[in-house]
């Protein structure tokens, strides 16, 4: 209790800088300014040398050591390379994430060929098999509210991904029909924990200044999974290869990496670990940025949330604030929204969806080049999303991914009534704008999951708003064969198209840009706006 009050002295953040840099401190000044420039360097992509121009540029005639460093304090930028790494091997885990979700949409063929001397599945097996894993994500995500708030984010990801491994292997060797299907509903439990996880964590420990680009990092890694799905499925593999292949690289590597981070600083001080939490600011923002005065100001973010939001009994109490309420409202509805968008059911049932339309192009060389396509558009998301701001990116994605999924829609109504239609080329151009436009925008969604809901119940709220968006996930997926049987592929995509720019109308009376601002000033800034 005594760290706890000591902590929130106003003195306490300038004690601990001139403790930390009197151990550190070289035997003269001019040593000191090269040691900060080196130890800089090693850490961060670019800002070393502006520190040591800034160092260099401070007078040579200081009679105190501290008066030099002390510039260099206050305008030391956070790191970027630790936050970067850390990233990184969090990514992983969504790279993963893509392997589960693109599995069925290039693996269907050959489980529904009647020639096969292995496994086929019927119609309604191809349903199950193929949405059940978003079945799976919703309980996942449920599931894994009470290890989020207790064990935290890293540590939750480490758990949960032997499983995910052990679930790829049963698919690798089972013989039985309900055994694929038993392994999709774990691997969907994993993806539905890894979601929430992974999204909390990388939020949280990401400067605001990056925020936007680090969590376009998470997407970038669920499309790489989506494009290596679609190269090692369109290979000679088998299915049940492909599964080995997936399994092996999507777990291991992130495992290994996980090991070697340190839990979300906001996630240790809501648990009182405050010396952790500061050990942890300085891993991801560099000896020589001022973690000290970030701890501050996310303490009296939390001081300012009366009561302990310990347990998930305590969060969900707190989210019915009328500020975290209308917030979570939203999200939910635009989870909902972006389930019926289409992006998920194209991905389920992509090489199906080709060989309906009759492309020139082989379907699954198609089905490489939307991935190609997904990757393209996320990546142009991190050049955009801190420049450009989340709300008019998601609003212009939503609006052109509406427009694609129409024309798309009438390509097939000309189809299926027989009307002369000779450009093959329709379904491949519309899908791989839509998928651009998709990949562009719909990330903005889960940055504003994370953006939007405090600290005092972020582990337990995303958990809640991630079930939603995978049960209408679920839904989508599990009744597009019925749907387009029963109005045609035209109807659905239409009724797609149609989410799509009801997504864009919500986005633009509901959202709050965001873009530049600290966790705790969005949290600030909705509560004033409620008058809570």
């Amino acid at each position: 209790m005594n760290i706890q009050l000591d902590i929130r002295w106003s003195t306490w953040s300038s004690q601990l800088r001139r403790e930390r840099f009197a151990d550190e401190a070289p035997s003269a000044p001019g040593q000191e300014g090269a040691a900060g420039g080196a130890g800089a360097s090693g850490w961060m992509l670019g800002a070393a040398e502006e520190e040591e121009e800034g160092v260099a540029d401070a007078p040579a005639d200081e009679a105190e050591g501290a008066l030099v460093q002390t510039p260099l304090l206050v305008e030391a930028r956070p790191a970027v390379r630790p936050q970067v790494y850390g990233t990184l091997a969090t990514a992983l885990t969504h790279m993963g994430m893509g392997t589960i979700l693109g599995f069925s949409g290039i693996t269907l063929p050959q489980l529904t060929d009647s020639t096969s001397n292995d496994l086929v599945l019927s119609t309604f097996q191809v349903a199950i098999f193929s949405s059940v894993i978003n079945l799976g994500a919703a309980v996942g995500c449920i599931a894994g509210g009470v290890p989020l708030v207790r064990i935290g984010q890293r540590l939750t990801l480490l758990m949960i991904l032997p499983v995910a491994l052990l679930a790829w292997l049963t698919l690798f060797t089972s013989q039985y029909v309900w055994g694929l299907v038993a392994a999709r509903a774990v691997l969907g439990v994993a993806m539905g924990i890894m979601a929430s996880s992974s999204v909390n964590y990388i939020v949280e420990l990401a400067d605001s200044s990056l925020r936007g680009r680090l969590v376009a990092l998470l997407n970038i890694s669920r499309y790489l999974g989506y494009l290596f799905i679609y190269a090692v499925g369109s290979s000679t593999l088998t299915w049940r290869e492909v599964a080995l292949v997936c399994g092996c690289v999507t777990t291991v590597p992130p495992f290994v990496g996980l090991l070697f981070l340190p839990d979300s600083p906001r996630w240790l001080a809501t648990r009182d670990r405050l010396e952790e939490a500061r050990r942890s600011l300085v891993f991801f923002r560099g000896p020589d940025y001022d973690s000290a005065q970030e701890l501050n100001s996310i303490l009296a973010q939390l001081d300012q949330s009366v009561g302990s939001c310990k347990s998930t009994r305590d969060q969900l109490r707190r989210m019915r604030q009328p500020a975290i309420l209308r917030s979570s409202m939203i999200i939910a509805f635009l989870h909902l929204t972006m389930a019926f968008s289409g992006s998920f059911v194209v991905s389920a049932y992509l090489v199906s969806i080709f060989d309906a339309a009759h492309v020139s192009l082989s379907s699954y060389y198609s089905a490489v080049v939307i991935g190609l396509v997904r990757l393209v558009g996320v990546s142009v998301n991190i050049l955009f999303i801190d420049v450009v701001g989340r709300k008019p990116l998601l609003i212009t994605s939503c609006s052109v991914c509406g427009a694609c999924l129409f024309m798309l829609g009438g390509f097939f109504y000309d189809q299926a009534f027989e009307i002369e239609f000779s450009e093959m080329w329709v379904p491949l151009a519309c899908l791989s704008v839509y998928i651009f436009f998709s990949s562009l925008g719909f990330p903005v969604v889960e940055l504003v999951l994370g953006e939007f809901l405090p600290t005092t119940v972020r582990a337990t709220a995303v958990s809640i708003l991630y079930t939603v968006l995978f049960v209408g996930v679920f839904a989508a997926v599990q009744t597009y064969p019925y749907v387009a049987d029963a109005v045609g592929r035209y109807g659905a995509f239409w009724v797609y198209g149609a989410c799509n720019f009801l997504m864009a109308i919500v986005s633009a009376l509901t959202l709050t840009e965001t873009r530049g601002q600290t966790l705790e000033q969005i949290s600030q800034q909705q509560q004033q706006a409620r008058g809570t």
